[in-house]
């Protein structure tokens, strides 16, 4: 069983990373303690930084399709993503074609400064402003998904819930539509010039999982409070001052358990009482949520480890690793509920990838088991990181089921890397 560890925080890139996977750019600097300025201008020089050191050799391009992925880890294929800039750097435009490139250019940096000004909205807890400013900006604009973004954070802060995932569930099918019809015609979803930032439908995914609990965990509320968890909470709430607690990163989460040491440990003692009184804090994610899932792990009942599971499908960051660590803590008493995520909620179950490895990392022959049993999933994502967990693990009574579900998924780079491992380890036995 692993030991519990803090969320990692690491290099000045990192919020970055989290930026070009989907993430909300508020929260996301709001956690990297920097500006939404400041961490547009790190991803810039991220970009940039990447472009030149997959031409380093020689300076030429020739090691990059057009087609490959861009290796700025955008997600876009390079002629869609870099290329233009790399060619620009080098003088490989013309001047026509580079004065012609930059028109573009620029309506995509006006508009992009005029999306940060929702973001910044947010960042100053002006949600009524951000979400009229989100409705007023779709009117033009009515499939950028940035924009959605800020309406639906706006909705989640305002209690608008309703609101939120009924936003959230058209996007992800929308997203998914347009997934569909890509890969239909050999498409990757950024192949049309002048289309407008998507993202992908498990961004979407999340967010709705998100709304949809927000909305339950609200309804779930003690309709007449306990005054003295109210105090407690009010305290532990305080970790979102920014004044108060300007530290960031591992040294802010540091500063914030030692100063807020007292309302942790009360809220430990009162037990999973205080369960439906943690949980909003949760779904509209700060510093405050990062606390809660120590205190949930402290608790162990079946209500926390459960709530536990749900909230690492947010998969925010830097809160979903917290909570599958503490999983891995609790240990096997948590498999249970791993088991049950799996059975409840199947349209999710790309989200759940995680707690398979939580289960590895329990490591009883029951989490074995399940895990192996996860194989015949019918999702061939779930089946393959079922097969990568046994892999790593050394799992070798799982070999020909690996190998069987390798030949129904027709080839897959995680399945014949878990197959080749264990084939290896069986030979040495």
């Amino acid at each position: 069983m692993a030991h519990e560890r803090e969320p990692e925080f690491s290099s000045s890139f990192h919020p970055v990373q989290e930026l070009l996977r989907g993430g909300n750019p508020a929260e996301v600097a709001f956690q990297a303690g920097i500006s939404q300025d400041e961490l547009f201008r790190r991803r810039d020089s991220f970009l940039k930084m990447q472009a030149l050191r997959a031409r380093q050799d020689g300076g030429v391009l020739q090691k990059i399709g057009r087609n490959d992925p861009c290796p700025c880890g955008s997600g876009r294929k390079y002629k869609k993503c870099c290329l233009q800039k790399n060619e620009e750097m080098q003088g490989g435009m013309n001047p026509e074609e580079a004065l012609g490139a930059t028109r573009p250019k620029r309506e995509k940096e006006q508009w992009e400064r005029k999306v940060r000004e929702g973001y910044a909205h947010l960042t100053r807890g002006e949600y009524r402003q951000a979400k009229a400013f989100a409705k007023r900006w779709l009117e033009q604009n009515p499939e950028d998904d940035h924009l959605y973004d800020i309406l639906t954070t706006a909705d989640l802060y305002l209690g608008d819930w309703d609101e939120a995932i009924q936003t959230t569930e058209k996007r992800w099918k929308a997203a998914l539509k347009e997934s569909d019809f890509r890969r239909s015609q050999g498409k990757s979803s950024f192949d049309e010039p002048g289309s407008p930032p998507g993202y992908a439908p498990e961004a979407w995914q999340e967010r709705y999982w998100a709304a949809f609990k927000a909305r339950e965990y609200q309804a779930g509320y003690p309709q007449e409070p306990d005054p003295l968890i109210l105090q407690w909470v009010k305290e532990l709430k305080k970790a979102d001052d920014l004044k108060r607690f300007p530290q960031q990163q591992e040294e802010g989460l540091r500063v914030r358990k030692e100063a807020l040491a007292g309302p942790i440990e009360a809220l430990k003692e009162i037990g999973p009482r205080g369960l439906p009184y943690l949980l909003p804090l949760c779904s509209r994610y700060g510093w405050a949520a990062l606390l809660i899932p120590e205190i949930l792990g402290h608790w162990r009942d079946d209500a926390s480890m459960r709530a536990l599971v749900e909230i690492s499908l947010f998969h925010y960051p830097f809160l979903s690793e917290s909570c599958l660590k503490t999983l891995e803590r609790i240990g096997e008493p948590a498999l249970p509920h791993l088991v049950e995520a799996f059975r409840r909620d199947p349209e999710f179950d790309n989200l759940k990838i995680g707690l398979i490895s939580v289960a590895g990392e329990i490591g009883t022959p029951g989490a074995w088991a399940w895990v192996t049993g996860l194989l015949e999933h019918t999702n061939p994502a779930i089946v393959n990181w079922a097969a990568g967990v046994l892999g790593k693990a050394g799992q070798i009574n799982a070999l020909e089921k690996i190998k069987e579900a390798g030949r129904r998924l027709g080839g897959s780079a995680r399945v014949e890397w878990a197959v080749e491992k264990l084939t290896s380890l069986q030979g040495q036995h």
